[in-house]
């Protein structure tokens, strides 16, 4: 899985050249994070506050395999987010 940041105009960069799709989202006051489906794979973009105008994604992605992991990630934060 790799891992790696970007400002908004790159994230939303990054993800028109992987055609990617969102697949589920957590929606925040003012923060949202996303589980995308790419055209090489599955991603998970938490966005975090930098300051008042700008905040940054930490994108996790994973390529397509039997074993893919991202998923349990993506649970385990949804189930954080509930108070669970």
């Amino acid at each position: 899985m790799k891992t790696f940041k970007l400002t908004y105009s790159s994230f939303k960069k990054w993800a028109y050249q992987n055609d990617a799709q969102i697949i589920e989202t957590v929606e925040g006051c003012l923060l949202d994070n996303y589980l995308l489906s790419c055209k090489n794979g599955m991603a998970i973009a938490y966005e975090t506050y930098k300051n008042c105008w700008n905040s940054v994604y930490t994108i996790k992605f994973e390529r397509f395999n039997p074993n893919i992991q991202i998923f349990m990630e993506w649970y385990n934060f949804m189930d954080e987010e509930k108070g669970e």
